[in-house]
């Protein structure tokens, strides 16, 4: 029974290592960032992953324009509002390039939202750029 329960402290790590729990943020830990895009619009994203986290910090302090990606979802998410939509803060990603059809201003989504969502499912706005950090 001792030795059991001597284990146990570890079995209850190798658990939560094995769920995932190692290197996840906690929702109220993710940071959420201000984009700039054409026409002086702007939207925010989440982002959980630490090492995109990372990458966005130094294109903030960089001043860096570049592409911003990801998969579109209905809704604000809790944090892109006056829009009706938000990209997945778990596959955000800082591409060189991306294809012009899922390029444009946050205004274009909103007012498109289906078609967008159901038809070029990601946004990566050409020459956005990071210009606040929330959180």
């Amino acid at each position: 029974m001792y030795r059991m329960i001597k284990c146990l402290p570890g079995a209850i790590a190798l658990l939560f290592i094995m769920a995932g729990c190692d290197s996840t943020l906690m929702e109220d830990e993710i940071p959420v960032f201000i984009v700039e895009t054409g026409g002086g619009e702007t939207f925010r994203i989440k982002i959980n992953d630490p090492k995109i986290e990372q990458q966005a910090d130094s294109l903030l302090s960089a001043g860096i324009n570049k592409i911003v990606h990801g998969p579109i979802i209905a809704g604000d998410g809790g944090f892109n509002a006056p829009y009706s939509w938000h990209l997945n803060p778990g596959e955000i990603t800082f591409p060189d390039l991306a294809i012009e059809l899922c390029d444009g201003r946050p205004s274009f989504v909103e007012n498109d939202l289906t078609y967008w969502l159901e038809s070029v499912e990601v946004y990566c706005p050409w020459g956005a750029k990071l210009v606040g950090k929330e959180n």
